[in-house]
């Protein structure tokens, strides 16, 4: 995994240091996470890590389009590894996104947007969140 890592970097005209490696890598395990979550996990591993280079990679990796921000619905900032059109379902309690793969949803909803004329924007990205409860197992029938 590591090779591949370094080569995604280096196509995104980033440099593979071995904490851009790393963050990327506990990204990639986690899906979707806030700075602190992948930060708290990295420092467990390597204390010589920061919480300001853990936010400085994550930026440069947006800047780059390898990875999206989104902000929940309480307004966290969380990153996203996937950067393919999907939808999000986003549950505050635990504070966390599950991906909802639906093509044509997504395209019916980006279709319908783009096709409109909103006066002065110029849209270029459509993102997603439905914010849900998960149920209890007992309410299933």
């Amino acid at each position: 995994m590591r090779d591949d890592v370094k080569d995604i970097l280096r196509k995104h005209d980033l440099k593979a240091t071995p904490q851009r490696i790393m963050v990327y890598g506990k990204l990639l395990e986690l899906g979707h996470a806030s700075a602190d979550m992948i930060y708290t996990q990295l420092n467990k591993e390597n204390p010589e890590m920061t919480v300001a280079t853990t936010y400085n990679i994550l930026e440069s990796f947006v800047k780059a389009g390898i990875i999206k921000r989104l902000f929940s619905s309480t307004n966290k900032m969380f990153f996203d590894i996937n950067t393919k059109p999907h939808c999000h379902i986003y549950t505050e309690t635990g504070d966390h996104y599950t991906d909802l793969f639906d093509p044509k949803l997504t395209e019916i909803i980006s279709d319908y947007l783009l096709s409109k004329k909103i006066r002065n924007f110029e849209i270029e990205d459509v993102s997603i969140e439905i914010v849900a409860k998960r149920k209890n197992e007992k309410n299933y029938k």
